[in-house]
């Protein structure tokens, strides 16, 4: 403390929350003060002024800390095709004191004020696919009276994926590929063993088409699923998704395929329908006979069981279920009014329902018991040139 006035008898000395006397001649003075930074100085009215022979005048300074404040500021990137802004972000500040202690990300910056000397921290919680930086003051194990930091955290989208998997069965080739959407391009996959795939193909967010755009003489699509759906989808900031393409060699070959119909498994206790599928019928059919089965001998892989199996392109009348178990439904028809002709693709000759009994994996296959099965024409289809394909089955 300090006082300035004529013939002061103590003209600096420690402050005193008991006070301290000081006498000088008749006159004007003043009363001042040094020490720490951070605190608001407030002087009572006898703190300057003139003073009087035989006068006693008290001076009160009273030094109010100042709150240290700190100002988070959010910044959101989106340079590979992400949209969200900073207030999509709740940001919090833990710490003795913060005020406010949770509030939306803003671009200009949200003031916080906190209890100085102690310690802090700045967190968020808010969209995935964004990678996270801070800049500044954004902990602390304490700050001064009167500080005044600014803490910045920056979210940028991250970069999405798109892998495209090949499968074949009865050969290898090349196939073409075109990714349609914000970042899109070409592609070809060699298989090598009825298998290949891109890789990793890196590309902005937003919503894709992925079509198998080359596909070689001779061979036949037969499965195409992103992530277990449609080939159109919506890629999030750091999102990925798997494209599976499947494809069987059919020179002059009668393909039979099993695919779910709605390709979405429900639950135990529900039904789902399942679909018989001539895919390529070089030679037409005039009859077949065909079984069915839910699995295989293991008990874990009898997930569903046969309710019904109905004809879909052949007359009920010339269809006839020939023995139904559980897991196992024979069957056979004839073509008698020549439903199914020669170079027939894509038919739908029956439907099963199957009701899911519990969650697990397992294989919905057809398989030719050994009788004949007759083309168009009357002759026998070859095992060389009938190819059975199964679907895969997992129920959640």
């Amino acid at each position: 403390m300090s006082v300035i006035g004529t013939d002061v008898s103590l003209s600096s000395f420690a402050g005193s929350e008991s006070g301290t006397a000081v006498t000088l001649d008749a006159g004007s003075y003043s009363v001042g003060e040094t020490g720490p930074s951070g605190y608001a100085r407030s002087d009572s009215t006898d703190c300057s002024g003139t003073i009087g022979n035989g006068e006693t005048k008290t001076c009160t300074i009273t030094n109010d800390d100042i709150a240290p404040t700190l100002t988070v500021i959010k910044h959101a990137v989106n340079d590979n095709g992400g949209t969200q802004v900073a207030g999509d972000w709740t940001m919090s500040v833990a710490g003795a004191g913060a005020s406010p202690s949770s509030f939306a990300g803003s671009e200009g910056g949200a003031l916080v004020t906190l209890n100085a000397n102690q310690a802090f921290s700045v967190s968020e919680s808010g969209p995935a696919g964004y990678t996270a930086s801070t800049l500044g003051a954004c902990s602390s194990s304490g700050l001064d009276e009167g500080a005044v930091v600014i803490c910045i955290v920056t979210n940028d989208d991250q970069i999405a994926t798109i892998i495209i998997v090949k499968n074949t069965v009865g050969g290898d080739d090349t196939f073409g590929f075109t990714i349609s959407g914000p970042s899109s391009s070409t592609e070809s996959i060699t298989t090598v063993g009825g298998i290949g795939s891109t890789g990793p193909i890196t590309v902005a967010a937003g919503t894709y088409t992925v079509t198998e755009s080359l596909i070689p003489a001779n061979w036949l699509q037969v499965g195409a699923s992103c992530d277990g759906g449609d080939t159109t989808f919506t890629l999030l900031p750091g999102g990925s998704v798997i494209c599976t393409f499947d494809n069987a060699l059919a020179p002059n070959q009668m393909i039979i395929q099993v695919k779910v119909k709605d390709e979405e498994i429900p639950p135990p206790g529900e039904d789902v329908t399942v679909q018989l599928v001539f895919l390529s019928l070089p030679d037409g059919l005039s009859n077949y006979e065909l079984v069915f089965n839910v699995g295989d001998a293991s008990a874990q892989s009898r997930i569903a069981r046969i309710e019904s199996i109905e004809s879909k392109t052949i007359e009920p009348e010339f269809f006839q279920v020939v023995e139904k178990q559980d897991f196992s439904v024979r069957f056979k028809a004839i073509d008698a009014k020549d439903k199914i002709r020669i170079g027939d693709t894509n038919v739908v000759f029956a439907e099963l329902k199957l009701r899911i009994l519990l969650p697990g994996r397992s294989v919905l296959s057809l398989f030719d018991p050994g009788t004949t099965i007759l083309d168009d024409k009357g002759r026998v289809i070859e095992r060389d040139n009938l190819l059975l394909i199964p679907t895969k089955f997992e129920v959640k």
